[in-house]
């Protein structure tokens, strides 16, 4: 494992030797590829990552930003080191698992509170026995945006969130 200092040093190096050939540097691209043997080899150690990872809750992406590597090099480093991936573990989704009344923050799914809202309007409407028809168009009525922001709202969702809800 190297110093902070090396590290430092060899990025300096680096970018005085690439200042040379070109006149403009781009951090990202082709030529982050070249500083990911100095940082990565220099920071993604066990305990590192463990402590990013599982403590910290970063994902790989980020963890990858940090160490001028790539999510992918973060990913088989965690594998090579035996610490599970999130998406095993309960709580863990990607943006495009979410249910209608939940948000990531900070690496975690927490309730989406203008959605949670929605859907308590919902449970209301089904209470006094609305169709899940009625509730949409009740829904598309008050102006009450879809996860995506750009749809509108059908029977099916609603019961689908319902159904959610209710488990």
């Amino acid at each position: 494992m190297c110093s902070l200092n090396e590290l430092f040093s060899s990025i300096r190096k680096w970018v005085k030797s690439k200042a040379g050939r070109n006149k403009t540097l781009y951090p990202l691209g082709k030529r982050v590829r070249e500083l990911n043997g100095v940082a990565s080899v220099c920071s993604l150690v066990p305990s590192f990552l463990y402590q990013k990872y599982v403590a910290e809750g970063l994902n790989p992406a980020q963890i990858a930003a940090q160490t001028f590597s790539c999510r992918a090099t973060v990913m088989a480093r965690l594998r090579a080191f035996g610490i599970p991936p999130r998406h095993e573990a309960e709580g863990y989704k990607t943006r495009s698992q979410l249910g209608f009344g939940e948000a990531i923050r900070r690496g975690r799914v927490v309730a989406h509170q203008r959605e949670q809202a929605a859907i308590r309007k919902m449970q209301k409407l089904r209470e006094r026995n609305w169709s899940y028809w009625k509730i949409a168009e009740v829904m598309n009525d008050w102006g009450v945006k879809t996860k995506t922001g750009k749809g509108k709202w059908h029977a099916r969702p609603v019961q689908q969130i319902l159904d959610r809800i209710s488990k």
